[in-house]
Formats: C-alpha cells, sequence, structure tokens
C-alpha cells in the first residue's frame, strides 16, 4: 500500500471507528484493488502509527515508505539551487551538481560532513527531486 492509501485507510477508520481489522482490510483490498487484502496486523500496525503516517514528514504519497533523507539542510539547499538555476535556463550535469553540493556541504557542516557524495547519492537525489539530464544536440550542446 502507498503512503496515500495509508492515509486513506486512517480515514476510514477515524470515520467508522465500528469496523474491525478485517472489515478494514477487506474494504482496503476493494477500495484500492489490491490483489490480496493486506494482513490484519498490517492494519493494526498502520493505525498504530496513523500520527506519524498523517504527519507531513511522512512524505508525499507516491512511495510505500517515506525516503530517509542523511542532511535535510543540504538536501534543502541543493534543491532550492537547482531550481533557482534552472529557472535562469542554465544546463547541469552532474559533475557541477556534485561540485555545488561539495561547497554546500562544508557551508552546513553536522551530519552533511559524513556524508558521502557517491554517484548513488546523486541519483537518489535526482529521483527525489524529480530532475533528469539529458545531452543538448546541436547548437545548444556546443554552448560553453
Amino acid at each position: 500500500m502507498t503512503i496515500a492509501e495509508k492515509r486513506k485507510l486512517i480515514e476510514k477508520s477515524e470515520a467508522t471507528p465500528s469496523m474491525t481489522h478485517p472489515e478494514l482490510s477487506a474494504w482496503a483490498a476493494r477500495e484500492f484493488r489490491l490483489a490480496k487484502a493486506p494482513a490484519r496486523n498490517t492494519v493494526s500496525a498502520i493505525l498504530k502509527m496513523a500520527a506519524a503516517i498523517k504527519s507531513a514528514a511522512y512524505g508525499d504519497g507516491k512511495r510505500r515508505k517515506p525516503l530517509k533523507v542523511a542532511s535535510p539542510k543540504l538536501e534543502c539547499k541543493l534543491g532550492a539551487w537547482v531550481s533557482f538555476v534552472e529557472k535562469k535556463k542554465v544546463n547541469l550535469n552532474h559533475n557541477i551538481l556534485i561540485m555545488k553540493a561539495e561547497e554546500i556541504q562544508g557551508d552546513v557542516g553536522g551530519a552533511a560532513l559524513t556524508l558521502n557524495l557517491s554517484v548513488g547519492w546523486l541519483s537518489a537525489f535526482m529521483h527525489r527531486h524529480d530532475l533528469c539530464f539529458r545531452i543538448k544536440r546541436g547548437e545548444a550542446g556546443s554552448v560553453d
């Protein structure tokens, strides 16, 4: 179940407190067109974690579990910088992004200093921020 589906399950449980966990499980299977109804203990675990699941920090509803970011400050500042640069229509690449991340890493300090800015970290960052870089062809690619 996605985070959005878990939130709907919690809302249904709060709206109809008389429903048992097996009934909520059957409702979830019908409502979300699941191949198999979630187990009773899964429903119980979701309802126990209701406060955390409903919080904005848990995620945006596209994933099953929230992403854990090692350095939220670095992530936030780099994301803001990428947005700023993209508005100016500047072409970015992986090397520029890593260099800027290293620069911000020194400014932020703390947990960011121990973070390894690897290819895996970069691809995860790009995935979290819906970024993809494509090679420009023709005159657009020849600009220095």
